[in-house]
């Protein structure tokens, strides 16, 4: 709370500085309500007999509770996409990446009443990954997944002394809190259940990423990302959603995330584009990856390493699931208000 306090505070230029104090006592308000995202853990699988259960939390490995194992759990690495077989197996998908695209991935399978997990055996049948019954919750809110590129062990792009992974964070946590205070301002804008596929620093596979927002039922899911090139020359937003889905809703929340970035930040317009992502392809809802700017380039780095722009981004992509989910454009901070389609 601290930590998005400061950044609220800090992205608030100096000659607004009683606005900061409007801004302290909203903080300190969102502070003592109850919370608004889920930020734990996530059922992503259970057997037909509802004995058994898959759970994964940013930044952790999955988490398998089964009768047999007296409540302790079987911690699976890299794991996602869990299956349960009727005769007591467990099968999960096990995969390395490297941030962007899946480089391999294998069947695994934890039998009954072991804790080390096997490949699939040849001639072993595969089984269908189910989605749990969703979890009850707000009925009127959306529920969005925010995805920060990269993470721990995976740092991104890197340049001029940055990272991507810290970049992307930083963007990622102050847009939830932008959500957060949509979802408490009742004057305008919309409601929203967050979950970010990592909050720290910490390494989540692309599978998991996938398995995360798909287990959580997200209607929308925004993965945000840095450039980065050999030359210094290239430079500019670029914005992507899946193959084939420049027509569909994850083409328009492309367009929306795209409009929005260009706005905030006036970088060169690359366009919006199609890719095969992982993060796009194995998501069951409309997905947008957003290339915010170069961080190779000496123009780009200009806005990627200035906390005033990173939050100036954040509320772009704001308006962007705003506009992508039927809402009007509407900024939730102290001095904000409606804003219209015209601005």
């Amino acid at each position: 709370m601290l930590r998005e306090l400061a950044w609220l505070l800090s992205a608030t230029p100096l000659r607004t500085f009683p606005m900061r104090i409007h801004a302290l006592v909203l903080a300190l308000t969102l502070a003592a309500l109850p919370a608004t995202s889920q930020e734990t853990s996530v059922l992503v699988a259970r057997d037909e007999q509802g004995a058994a259960e898959a759970w994964l939390s940013p930044g952790s490995d999955l988490l398998v509770t089964r009768p047999e194992d007296g409540g302790s759990g079987v911690f699976l690495e890299r794991g996602s996409f869990p299956r349960f077989a009727p005769d007591g197996r467990v099968l999960y998908t096990e995969t390395l990446d490297d941030g962007h695209e899946i480089l391999s991935s294998r069947t695994m399978v934890l039998d009954p009443g072991t804790r080390s997990p096997r490949p699939l055996r040849r001639g072993e049948r595969e089984l269908e990954y189910r989605r749990p019954p969703l979890s009850p919750g707000d009925t009127t809110a959306v529920r969005v997944c925010i995805d920060p590129g990269h993470g721990g062990t995976d740092p991104g792009a890197i340049g001029f002394g940055l990272q991507e992974k810290d970049i992307t964070l930083d963007i990622a946590l102050r847009l939830r809190h932008l959500l957060r205070l949509d979802t408490w301002n009742t004057k305008g804008g919309g409601s929203w259940d967050v979950l970010m596929t990592r909050d720290d620093d910490v390494y989540v596979g692309l599978s998991q990423r996938a398995n995360l927002a798909n287990a959580f039922g997200a209607q929308s899911f925004l993965s945000i990302h840095v450039n980065s090139f050999s030359s210094s020359s290239a430079n500019g937003t670029e914005t992507y959603c899946y193959l084939g889905q420049s027509l569909n809703a994850g083409g328009m929340l492309r367009n929306a995330v795209h409009e929005e970035a260009i706005r905030a930040w006036g970088l060169r317009n690359r366009g919006v584009k199609e890719a095969n992502f992982a993060v796009l392809r194995l998501t069951a809802m409309p997905a947008a990856l957003a290339e915010t700017g170069f961080i190779t380039s000496p123009i780009d780095i200009v806005k990627l390493q200035d906390p005033e722009a990173r939050a100036e981004m954040a509320l772009g992509y704001l308006f962007a699931l705003q506009l992508h989910h039927g809402f009007q454009m509407f900024d939730p901070r102290p001095s904000g208000g409606f804003l219209g389609l015209a601005r």
